[in-house]
C-alpha cells in the first residue's frame, strides 16, 4: 500500500518539526461526525461534563478549567477513539513514528471570535516530562474544525526548534490574556525562525512535541477550533501507570514494556 505521507514530506517534517498535510484527513462523513459530536460537547452544559466525568472509569481528579476546556475527553467521552484510533489518521503517524504506536493525549482548541486569548510560546516537553521519556518520538495531529490563519489566531512555531536542547525555565504570563499562566522567556526564543501555519478546515498539521509554538489571540469575528490528537512511538517509555495516564495501543506491538487500556504490551 503506498504510504499516505511521501518520502519529501516526512524528510521536511523532521528538518523543520512540522508540516502540514492540506489534504482532508477524514472522508466528508466521517469529519461531518466528528465535527459534530465537538458542537454537542463545546455546548454541554458544565455539570453535565462533571457527571460524565466522574462516571468515567479512568480518573477522578478532574478540574473545572479541563472539562470546560474538553482536555482529554476522550477519557469520558469515548465516542471520540472512532476518530482517535481511525486508520486514516493513524496512516498520517506511522508514516512519521514507524509502524508500532499509541494514542497519549487530545484537546480540543478552541478559540471563539474575538476573544484574544493567547497562547504563548512553549515546549510540550516542560509539562509532559513526568509522563514519558524520551521525548523524540511524539507527534500532534492539529486537525482543524475550522480554517486556521494568521487572521484567527493559527499556531505559530519556531521552525527547527525541536533540535535544541529544553528551555527548562519559564516565566509568569497573565491568566486572563492566556491560555496558559506560564510561558518559555521570550529572550530564550529566537522569534527570527518563527512561522504561522495556516491549515484549511478537515486538514491538519503535524508537529514534534519538542517544537516552540504558540499562538496569537483571535481577533477576527470568526472561530478557530483545532483537535489536537498526540501519539507516540511505543519504543518510548510511560512513567506513569495506565491507571494515572491512560493510553490506547493504536497500531503495531509495544516495544517498552508498557501497558495500554485496550490491552498488554
Amino acid at each position: 500500500m503506498t504510504p499516505r505521507l511521501d518520502s519529501r514530506f516526512v524528510e521536511a517534517y523532521w528538518r523543520d518539526g512540522y508540516r502540514v498535510f492540506d489534504r482532508p484527513v477524514f472522508s466528508q462523513d466521517k469529519f461531518d461526525g466528528l465535527s459534530a459530536l465537538f458542537e454537542e460537547l463545546h455546548a454541554m452544559p458544565l455539570e453535565e461534563k462533571r457527571r460524565r466525568a466522574a462516571a468515567s472509569t479512568f480518573r477522578t481528579d478532574w478540574e473545572d478549567a479541563s472539562l470546560q476546556g474538553l482536555n482529554m475527553c476522550h477519557l469520558w467521552e469515548q465516542r471520540l477513539l472512532e476518530w482517535l484510533l481511525d486508520d486514516e489518521v493513524i496512516d498520517l503517524v506511522t508514516c512519521i513514528l514507524g509502524p508500532d504506536v499509541a494514542l497519549f493525549s487530545s484537546h480540543f482548541i478552541c478559540k471563539d471570535p474575538a476573544d484574544n486569548i493567547a497562547t504563548p510560546w512553549h515546549d510540550d516537553r516542560f509539562y509532559w516530562k513526568p509522563l514519558v521519556e524520551p521525548m523524540d518520538a511524539i507527534v500532534t495531529v492539529w486537525l482543524a474544525l475550522d480554517d486556521s490563519d494568521v487572521e484567527n489566531g493559527c499556531m505559530w512555531v519556531v521552525r527547527g526548534s525541536h533540535e535544541d536542547p529544553m528551555i527548562d525555565e519559564t516565566e509568569a504570563y497573565d491568566p486572563e490574556r492566556n491560555l496558559f499562566s506560564t510561558a518559555l522567556p521570550e529572550d530564550k526564543i529566537d522569534a527570527s525562525k518563527a512561522v504561522p501555519v495556516e491549515v484549511p478546515r478537515a486538514c491538519c498539521s503535524l508537529h514534534d512535541a519538542r517544537l516552540i509554538h504558540g499562538a496569537q489571540g483571535n481577533t477576527s469575528p470568526r472561530r478557530r477550533c483545532g483537535y489536537t490528537m498526540r501519539y507516540f512511538s511505543t519504543a518510548l517509555k510511560l512513567l506513569k501507570p495506565v491507571q494515572e495516564h491512560p493510553t490506547w495501543l493504536a497500531r503495531g506491538r509495544d516495544r517498552a514494556g508498557n501497558r495500554y487500556v485496550n490491552g498488554p504490551g
